[in-house]
């Protein structure tokens, strides 16, 4: 993987729980890192949510090879959450990409 082709900064983000001082269960995001990652849109298209119709963007983010990503996280980008639907491994020599399929809803 070339360095030029990863000209956008990500965030990754994992799914915690706390308590708040009620005593009942919190769950929020906690940055997991930022990386630099390549961007391709792959489309899109409308689903029914709730018996209204809504659009999904489907993007696909390259990152340099992490094996401790999870599919529950998300994707922080240009101010958006992009929710994590597939990672897949790839490489020339061993795993040295990770790509991560997403989707965002927009309203």
């Amino acid at each position: 993987m070339l360095a030029s082709e990863l000209r956008i900064r990500i965030t990754l983000k994992r799914r915690v729980s706390s308590r708040s001082e009620s005593g009942s269960v919190v769950d929020g995001w906690e940055n997991y890192r930022t990386v630099r990652a390549g961007y391709k849109s792959q489309g899109g298209n409308e689903v029914l949510n709730s018996e209204q119709v809504v659009a999904v963007q489907n993007v696909r983010f390259k990152i340099r090879f992490d094996k401790n990503i999870q599919e529950d996280w998300i994707v922080e980008y240009a101010g958006q959450e992009y929710n994590i639907k597939f990672i897949e491994h790839a490489g020339d020599v061993g795993f040295d990409t990770t790509y991560l399929h997403c989707e965002r809803e927009r309203s």
